[in-house]
């Protein structure tokens, strides 16, 4: 992953995600809620504000886990799913001139199949 597949990312389907992405599912969506200093069900946003500051320091963060209809090769407008790394993702939605090339474990699904994670 690199900082230009950061737009392709959503969200599953979860009440806290709708509502801090604006249901629109997007960690970019998401990253402007942060920014602004609005926090959803009373979380306070320090996880995000954390996260974007270690990978400022450099940390390596583990892989995101992705789910998407298409392989690789081919996913130029695909959408991908996160399984796991909301918060990483968001993150780095949040300071991209620090994601490099980062390594994620990609699962392909049929359509019907990504239904369950984003449509509920």
């Amino acid at each position: 992953m690199t900082a230009a597949d950061l737009p392709q990312l959503r969200y599953i389907d979860y009440s806290y995600w709708n509502e801090l992405s604006h249901h629109t599912g997007s960690p970019l969506a998401t990253a402007k809620t942060v920014e602004s200093g609005l926090s959803i069900y009373d979380v306070p946003n320090d996880q995000f504000h954390e996260a974007r500051r270690q990978l400022q320091e450099g940390r390596r963060f583990p892989p995101l886990i992705l789910l998407g209809e298409r392989l690789p090769e081919k996913s130029k407008g695909t959408v991908w799913y996160l399984l796991e790394g909301h918060v990483r993702a968001t993150a780095k939605t949040r300071a991209p001139e620090y994601v490099r090339q980062a390594p994620v474990l990609l699962g392909i699904a049929d359509q019907s199949e990504l239904q369950y994670w984003h449509d509920g």
